[in-house]
């Protein structure tokens, strides 16, 4: 597992878990978020929502689909990086920008 400072600065991890605080109104490090491994991307959502106490039904799917919008968007991929900016402009929180984008990822595989 990468650990210390190849992470996000609000991501932290040890060597057995990771955590962070993916609610943050800073922007992930998109270097150090692409540096870690797509598990340990997942595991830190995980972890988070969590130690948050939110409870999912379908945890590791929730946090996989977390983890590919927080990669478009340290991809700089256009069109998500756009309508981030536009929901975060709007008056959603980082968060809840992950959460609104990630929803139309979900109907869009199903």
């Amino acid at each position: 597992m990468v650990h210390g400072s190849n992470l996000p600065a609000n991501i932290a991890c040890s060597r057995t878990r990771c955590d962070g605080d993916l609610r943050s109104e800073k922007d992930l490090q998109a270097g150090r978020w692409l540096a870690m491994d797509e598990a340990e991307r997942v595991a830190a959502v995980e972890t988070y929502h969590r130690r948050q106490r939110i409870r999912l039904p379908r945890a590791t799917l929730h946090a996989t689909i977390h983890s590919v919008v927080e990669n478009q968007v340290a991809l700089g991929e256009d069109a998500v990086v756009e309508t981030f900016a536009r929901l975060r402009s709007g008056g959603l929180t980082r968060h809840e920008a992950v959460h609104a984008i990630g929803a139309v990822l979900a109907d869009f595989v199903r």
